[in-house]
């Protein structure tokens, strides 16, 4: 099986990068080199079979949840759960805001990326 990750990383403006790997612990392993000396990032995590963000968006791949962590720990180990997915996406950002907007857009073809009156829900806290 050919595994294939989309890697964006933030302190490049070379774009979304593609790598393929034969095998998954060698996916793993080259995620893992790459993020051994990132700090004050937070992660978009996405696994699926098409994750174009503006064309042939498959709505079963969107379906799958968006990861969005600060923490390496936790984005590894939600990949380590999805060794059973080909298509494997990571995009480094500055901050939630940038983390949101990015999943926001990657989900944007799927009927429930809106609310219906065109507003965004608020949650009040106390």
């Amino acid at each position: 099986m050919i595994y294939k990750l989309s890697y964006g990383e933030m302190s490049t403006d070379s774009g979304i990068q593609e790598y393929y790997f034969e095998v998954f612990s060698d996916l793993m392993g080259f995620i893992q080199d790459k993020l051994k000396d990132k700090h004050d990032i937070v992660f978009n995590y996405h696994y699926g079979k098409n994750m174009d963000v503006c064309e042939n968006v498959d709505i079963d791949t969107i379906e799958n949840p968006i990861i969005i962590t600060p923490n390496k720990d936790k984005l590894l180990s939600q990949i380590y759960l999805n060794d059973q997915h080909k298509i494997h996406a990571i995009f480094e950002n500055g901050s939630y805001e940038d983390a949101f907007s990015i999943a926001l857009a990657m989900t944007e073809p799927h009927p429930l990326s809106y609310s219906k009156n065109g507003l965004i829900p608020c949650i009040a806290h106390n």
